[in-house]
């Protein structure tokens, strides 16, 4: 998926993330940090693609997932917290992007 994320082409990317979510949602459980990348890329895609709903409900699910495997003050959990923020704004949730 991020090989064709990098290449442009987003729609392809955001099926190739929506199968791997799957497999690992399947195989390791909904708190496995693999999946929580998944769902990272997932988001950039639909951010991407202007799907600004859908992305944040990827980061969220990211978010919850990081901060019970890595912690609330790990690197990765942070960058979860920006793209979450910047989705947010561009929702108009300034509310929920300042948390």
């Amino acid at each position: 998926g991020s090989a064709h994320q990098a290449l442009g082409s987003h729609s392809e990317a955001k099926c190739c993330h929506e199968r791997a979510r799957s497999i690992l949602t399947a195989v390791t459980g909904n708190l496995d940090p693999a999946l929580a990348s998944c769902l990272q890329s997932l988001g950039g895609v639909q951010r991407a693609l202007g799907s600004l709903g859908d992305a944040r409900k990827c980061f969220e699910e990211a978010l919850v997932i990081r901060e019970q495997v890595l912690g609330a003050d790990d690197p990765l959990t942070a960058g979860t917290l920006n793209n979450l923020g910047a989705v947010l704004q561009g929702l108009s949730d300034d509310r929920g992007a300042i948390r």
